[in-house]
């Protein structure tokens, strides 16, 4: 029984921790700001539980990224749209943001095995699922 406390403290406190990130996230997009580099080195504790979005270097507002023909951030978090060169919006944060969720929980990144690209062309195309329910309540030591 003890085990199972310990396993429901730290699924709280991992959702905490996501909610504090959602807010942040939330509230730079209300800005017009889309982030193009989220990714679980950029999400920091200030030690309180407060959850900080950092690594702004390569962020723009909304209207003008598009024009931008660089591919910003990290391959293995990056939405295809950014890949792809196509018109894309806040939506591709809320992916990445998704992908951390996805590794919090599970305590790996999808398709870990493949290149960035290819598990980025994965995760756009492809349903997956957690092979072993048991990881899903290991904590995953990139947000810690």
């Amino acid at each position: 029984m003890e085990a199972l406390n310990e396993i429901m403290d730290l699924i709280l406190s991992k959702m905490l921790e996501l909610e504090y990130s959602n807010s942040r996230l939330e509230y730079i997009h209300s800005q017009g700001i889309i982030h193009r580099d989220l990714k679980p080195k950029n999400i920091f504790s200030d030690g309180d539980s407060h959850m900080k979005i950092t690594g702004f270097g390569i962020a723009c507002k909304e209207a003008y990224c598009d024009a931008l023909i660089d591919d910003p951030g990290i391959y293995r978090w990056m939405a295809l749209e950014i890949i792809n060169h196509k018109s894309y919006g806040q939506k591709v944060d809320v992916y990445s943001f998704g992908l951390m969720l996805w590794e919090s929980v599970t305590g790996t990144i999808p398709y870990k095995e493949m290149n960035p690209i290819s598990s980025s062309f994965c995760c756009g195309e492809q349903e997956f699922e957690a092979s072993d329910p048991w990881k899903l309540f290991t904590c995953n030591e990139s947000f810690n």
